[in-house]
Parts: C-alpha cells; structure tokens; sequence
C-alpha cells in the first residue's frame, strides 16, 4: 500500500547517501564490501548483480544491458566476461593489487 511506495521512495534517495558514506570511511566500492562481506555463493552472486543492476552510472548499466542482451541470445563469451570485469574494475577504481 502507501506504506510500501514511502519506504521503497526513501530507500531509492537514501542509498545512495549511505553508499558515498561507507565509499569515504570504508575506502571500498559496494562491490568490494559484498564481495568481503558476503560467503560465496547464491547470496553474494545476488548481492552483486542487485548492485550492478541498479547502479547510476551510465557506462556500468551500458555494460550490464549489452551482457544481458548476450546471455538472452546465449551469446556470453570469456573474453566479453573478461572485458565487462576489466570496465568494471576501472570505473570503480579498484585497485586490484591489492583487492584481487
């Protein structure tokens, strides 16, 4: 109901607040904090897609329609997987000396 739309409103102007938050105390990406976070598995698999799909930026949803538009043709490749990682890593600024 009414519930519902306010909470879910809040939520979508809330995260991004407590995302830019946790990126300057905790000096890690959401990405990175799910991926140390989170056991392998189902949960994490879920947590990162959720964070991908939702992401504002623009060449981050770029990248995440065209691998879903691939995966849907059953077209995924290794070295698409390899790129959208390499595009990924880059636009997050992940340091993958030390965060591999």
């Amino acid at each position: 109901g009414m519930f519902g739309i306010i909470l879910n409103t809040l939520y979508w102007w809330v995260r991004p607040i407590v995302k830019w938050v946790l990126r300057r105390t905790t000096r890690l990406c959401e990405l990175q904090r799910i991926c140390y976070g989170e056991y392998k598995g189902t949960l994490r698999t879920s947590s990162v897609e959720f964070s991908l799909q939702h992401s504002r930026t623009p060449e981050i949803q770029k990248c995440v329609k065209y691998i879903d538009s691939k995966c849907e043709e059953r077209t995924l490749s290794p070295d698409l997987i390899y790129y959208a990682v390499f595009a990924i890593v880059r636009i997050k600024q992940i340091n993958t000396k030390a965060h591999k």
